[in-house]
C-alpha cells in the first residue's frame, strides 16, 4: 500500500513556524534561572540539552524550507 503526502508551500511554512516556536520554548527553558534556596531542578546538563534541541529545531526548519521534498513520504520501507 503506497501513501503519498502532498503539502503545499503554505503547509511547509506552517511546519517551519511551529519548529521555530518549539525552539523558542527550548530556549526559554534553558534561560530559566535555577531556583534559589534549594537543589537545582533543571541542572546545567538539562540546559545544554534544551539549547541543543533548540538548535536542532531551527536546523530542521531551515532544511524543510530549502528542501520541501524532504517531507515527501516514499511509502512503506522493508
Amino acid at each position: 500500500m503506497s501513501r503519498e503526502l502532498y503539502l503545499d508551500r503554505d503547509d511547509i511554512d506552517l511546519v517551519a513556524a511551529a519548529l521555530h516556536k518549539l525552539a523558542d520554548g527550548y530556549r526559554a527553558t534553558a534561560a530559566r534561572p535555577a531556583p534559589a534556596g534549594g537543589p537545582p531542578v533543571f541542572g546545567q546538563g538539562g540546559r545544554r540539552r534544551a539549547a541543543r534541541q533548540a538548535g536542532r529545531c531551527v536546523n530542521l526548519a531551515q532544511r524543510l524550507s530549502r528542501f520541501p521534498s524532504a517531507l515527501a513520504d516514499e511509502g512503506p520501507r522493508a
